[in-house]
């Protein structure tokens, strides 16, 4: 009888599979795509088999210990789909592979049985549409009959959102216009009792899946339609390893797939419209029939001596608000009451010692905190160098914004609100923000928002600062009724004067010949690859090392950057160095790169990560 070889891939940053021997009684019971236990490294582990073989250039093999699942939980559809994805982030297999399975699968002995297996027809060529949608009455029911279409033909509807809030509500509205089996998922499967909802997303017992960012990898049969709402939305971005955007990996999932695909929201990335005028996708546009009032006030000639952050404009117009009984949206993305706090005596500066950043004031709570990995402690009454008692904070927050406003208008009802705030006032005259009452937009009622200081967004050490800024207006001019005052001291960026005429065109016909000049996504990709390490000369030695090893048979292709302290050069007590790579695909990168790395010594206490155009 001819042997059977399993070529298994782990959850592990290991590139390439490894073989195990398959005895005679569990030939009949396995298959590629299911989970198996072995011993790898001298231990009890879960790996996934890839493929099933009769030979392996090893000679004694381990034996597979165990088959967990009862047929294929990994089609080869889903396994191709994990090698693209493997390929493109720089991740093995296995961890792309871990994506794909619920928390709670990904070490559980728990035995699996699958009837169906998802749908890919590669041939396929998706449709894709653009929905802009400020009148979102209207983009809703134009969706809704869209999705109708999709669920008659007895398909799957994939719909991602980017926060856990926004998926009760959409499921809701969902409900009540479309007779389909719907499942939310709020959150990742991580419970041992949600593995019963991937079973029956596997097995087509769901026409329609409503979650977040990791129910991209939702295995719907016979997958019809991917919507994704407000694909511009940080949330997408995964920030652990392994690091990947949702929106890219809608499009390989739509094009492996054979499904269509939607964006719906009230703007775009630069990627995604500039794909729209590449390759001519659907358009379609639903603007609302008025649009409030845009007042741009030049901080250069409307700034208080006192208050830099309250123009006349701005103080005027709250008044206005309170008078007639109206509410007011101030947004400001800063945390906390003072942004520094430092010895007058010394010049000590208070500093988060695993960040090396800057502690920020919280006087709600009066404590300081790391606004980076969330460390608290209490303000000192002393400095802890010198032990005088001159410690002054400084800088704004939305809690010093709050105090300033307490002062100008003592009978308004004023709310303070950031991602940590535990209570909103509904009821509040003014509402003082962060990024984080975006998440509430649907369900907030303001006539008059104002964003108090928009060079900061323009200002941020990202070249999509631009862009950003231009989503936060455009959200920002949506949320309020009568009008938006918008502070800054460069009044005449092109994020602007595109919003003045609401004019998407002109914004990305400047974004993207900016992008160009500079060779950025969407005309060169990047891959940045971050070491970091707790000793900040091994990170340093490290860096410089791989540098090397890359620019010696650097093909002409590539651009490389010298490695650089990483925009945020401490974390959590770990120095961070990145090295940058420009070209044209980030396949060839990652191959690059990834060749390169095995030149190199292998130190255990530098960890390496990589991203794709982050």
């Amino acid at each position: 009888m001819s042997k059977t070889v399993a070529q298994v891939v782990f959850s592990l940053p290991i590139e390439g599979h490894f073989d195990y021997s398959v005895d005679d009684k569990l030939k009949s019971a396995i298959y590629p795509g299911q989970r198996v236990k072995v011993v790898f490294n001298k231990r009890k582990i879960i790996g996934y088999i890839l493929k099933l073989s009769n030979k392996s250039q090893i000679q004694d093999l381990n034996p597979v210990i165990e088959v967990l699942d009862k047929g294929r939980i990994l089609s080869d559809g889903e396994l191709a789909f994990a090698g693209e994805f493997s390929r493109y982030y720089g991740c093995s297999l296995g961890e792309a592979i871990e994506c794909f399975l619920p928390v709670a699968l990904r070490g559980a002995a728990k035995t699996l049985s699958v009837v169906k297996e998802p749908v890919y027809n590669p041939g396929v060529k998706p449709k894709a549409t653009v929905l802009n949608m400020p009148d979102k009455e209207a983009g809703f029911k134009y969706l809704l009959e869209r999705i109708k279409t999709y669920t008659d033909d007895k398909k799957g509807i994939l719909i991602i959102v980017p926060e856990s809030a926004q998926v009760k509500r959409l499921t809701e509205v969902i409900k009540k216009a479309i007779d389909a089996p719907i499942l939310s998922l709020e959150r990742p499967l991580v419970m041992k009792s949600d593995i019963s909802k991937w079973e029956a997303i596997k097995n087509g017992d769901t026409g329609i899946v409503v979650g977040t960012r990791s129910s991209v990898f939702s295995p719907l049969y016979k997958l019809g339609l991917i919507v994704m709402f407000h694909e511009c939305n940080y949330s997408y971005r995964q920030e652990q390893s392994p690091h990947y955007h949702t929106r890219d990996v809608c499009l390989m999932r739509s094009k492996l797939s054979g499904c269509d695909l939607i964006f719906a929201g009230e703007a775009f990335s630069a990627e995604v419209w500039n794909m729209k005028n590449k390759f001519k996708w659907e358009y379609k546009d639903f603007p609302r029939e008025k649009y409030a009032d845009l007042q741009i006030v030049d901080m250069e000639n409307y700034g208080p001596k006192t208050n830099y952050y309250l123009s006349y404009p701005l103080q005027n117009a709250i008044s206005k608000s309170l008078a007639e009984n109206k509410k007011a949206l101030l947004f400001f993305n800063r945390k906390g009451f003072n942004s520094r706090t430092q010895c007058s005596q010394c010049g000590y500066t208070l500093k988060c010692e695993r960040c090396d950043t800057w502690l920020t004031f919280i006087y709600s709570a009066q404590s300081l905190a790391c606004p980076r990995c969330g460390f608290k402690c209490e303000l000192p009454k002393i400095c802890p160098k010198c032990e005088k008692s001159y410690l002054k904070s400084s800088g704004m927050g939305i809690e010093k914004l709050e105090s300033d406003l307490m002062r100008f208008f003592p009978q308004a009802k004023i709310c303070c609100f950031d991602k940590d705030s535990k209570n909103f006032n509904p009821d509040a005259n003014i509402i003082i923000a962060t990024s984080a009452i975006l998440k509430k937009a649907d369900t907030l009622n303001i006539d008059i928002a104002a964003c108090i200081n928009l060079d900061s967004e323009l200002n941020r050490p990202d070249y999509r600062s631009a862009e950003g800024a231009f989503f936060l207006l455009i959200a920002l001019r949506n949320l309020a009724k009568e009008k938006l005052i918008v502070q800054t001291r460069l009044p005449d960026n092109y994020s602007l004067r595109s919003l003045k005429k609401l004019d998407f065109n002109a914004f990305y016909k400047e974004e993207l010949k900016l992008r160009k000049e500079l060779g950025f996504p969407p005309y060169k990709d990047m891959v940045v690859v971050t070491l970091r390490a707790a000793d900040k000369k091994k990170a340093e030695e490290s860096a410089e090392e791989l540098y090397k090893a890359l620019i010696e048979k650097k093909p002409k292709n590539i651009e490389i950057i010298e490695p650089q302290p990483s925009i945020v050069p401490k974390l959590r007590d770990k120095f961070r160095y990145s090295i940058m790579l420009k070209g044209r695909s980030p396949d060839k990168l990652i191959s690059y790169l990834k060749d390169c790395q095995k030149r190199q010594k292998n130190k255990h206490s530098v960890v390496t990560t990589i991203e794709v155009n982050p």
